[in-house]
């Protein structure tokens, strides 16, 4: 394919010619890497517990390989986390999931909860978090999660939520 002019005027009564594929390509050149991570917008997507089976995610940009998420300035997005087992240990991920849809099917791209496997220990419920599906959907891969947060639950309380995205772009050098 050749060049493709992606800034110019389209007549309503045309076919467009941007797509997510260009936005996403330009944000991994603004961001750098594969443009995988958190934004420097609003609260930075602030992680709060709010009770043993939510966390609450504040205003902010997630970008997952180019693609971006976003919770709206001045508005939050709960997560639903599932319970824990007594004496037991886990560790869920919150994650960007994307997935291509292609033809008439539209693309999705929201937050969601990759629940671990519950341990007798901490050490065994960090090696039973879940896998993420990780295909690369610059190269017509139909699924992308990337961690945001590691969630920890002890018994049947939230102990404690982890970033575990990084923060993009120059703006935090």
């Amino acid at each position: 394919m050749a060049s493709k002019a992606l800034t110019i005027y389209t007549p309503a009564s045309e076919e467009a010619h941007i797509y997510a594929e260009d936005d996403a390509q330009i944000y991994r050149a603004i961001f750098g890497g594969d443009g995988t991570g958190i934004a420097d917008a609003d609260d930075k997507l602030a992680a709060t517990i709010v009770d043993n089976n939510t966390v609450r995610l504040s205003s902010g940009v997630f970008f997952n390989m180019g693609y971006a998420l976003v919770v709206p300035f001045g508005e939050t997005v709960d997560i639903s986390i599932g319970s824990g087992t007594q004496g037991k240990y886990r560790v869920d991920q919150i994650v960007a999931d994307f997935t291509r849809g292609g033809g008439d099917t539209a693309d999705t791209h929201g937050f969601t909860v990759v629940e671990g496997t519950p341990a007798n220990d901490s050490a065994g419920a960090i090696a039973g978090k879940g896998t993420l599906t990780q295909s690369d959907i610059r190269a017509g891969g139909t699924r992308r999660q990337s961690a945001v947060y590691d969630v920890t639950i002890v018994g049947t309380e939230i102990t404690a939520v982890t970033r575990t995205a990084s923060y993009i772009g120059s703006f935090y050098a």
